[in-house]
């Protein structure tokens, strides 16, 4: 396994705007809501001296602190030399996405795994309406899962379903984005 990718917050925010294509201030509101979570791990230094260790909770519950006071930035203060887990940044705040912007991170996230951007809203709420099922039973057949979406997404093309809806929800629900060949195990085998 890979060691962490590590990156100052500020730093953080201005990669999570250029690569989700999002306003830098939407990117530093996501960032600050992962810091405020605390489960990402954040390393650095409380006071000035001090040897690097993990704070994620203590800059979790000084932001906390901070969060009501006007013009608070995103580090509280008494904190330095503060790096966040890339990783972690991306799994915690991909949630913290604001609705406006969703369509952005989808086509983000599609050309970061190569695959084809989504060209429509209904295309969009395709995959999330699809995504959560194929977490539930990723055994879904394509077929099945296009007569599902028939009923609620009437105007969705049937070339549009199988080039860019269906390889997205498989993704976005953990899966790889076809299939591979032959029979599909069964959730509960025979012994």
């Amino acid at each position: 396994m890979s060691s962490p990718e590590r990156i100052e917050p500020r730093a953080a925010a201005i990669r999570l705007a250029d690569e989700w294509n999002i306003p830098y201030p939407v990117a530093e509101q996501i960032v600050k809501g992962v810091l405020l979570g605390g489960q990402c791990y954040v390393r650095g230094r409380r006071w000035i001296g001090e040897p690097l260790r993990d704070i994620s909770k203590e800059i979790a519950a000084a932001q906390a602190q901070e969060s009501g006071i006007p013009g608070s930035g995103m580090i509280p203060w008494g904190f330095t030399d503060v790096e966040m887990d890339w990783r972690g940044l991306i799994e915690h705040g991909r949630p913290l996405v604001p609705t406006a912007y969703e369509h952005n991170v989808v086509a983000a996230e599609a050309r970061a795994a190569d695959m084809p951007t989504l060209k429509s809203n209904d295309e969009l709420r395709a995959v999330e309406f699809l995504a959560p099922r194929l977490q539930e039973n990723p055994t879904i057949k394509r077929d099945d899962a296009r007569k599902m979406l028939g009923t609620k997404f009437p105007t969705l093309g049937k070339r549009g379903f199988v080039e860019r809806v269906w390889p997205n929800a498989r993704v976005r629900a953990g899966l790889r984005a076809v299939a591979p060949p032959g029979p599909k195990s069964k959730q509960n085998p025979r012994p």
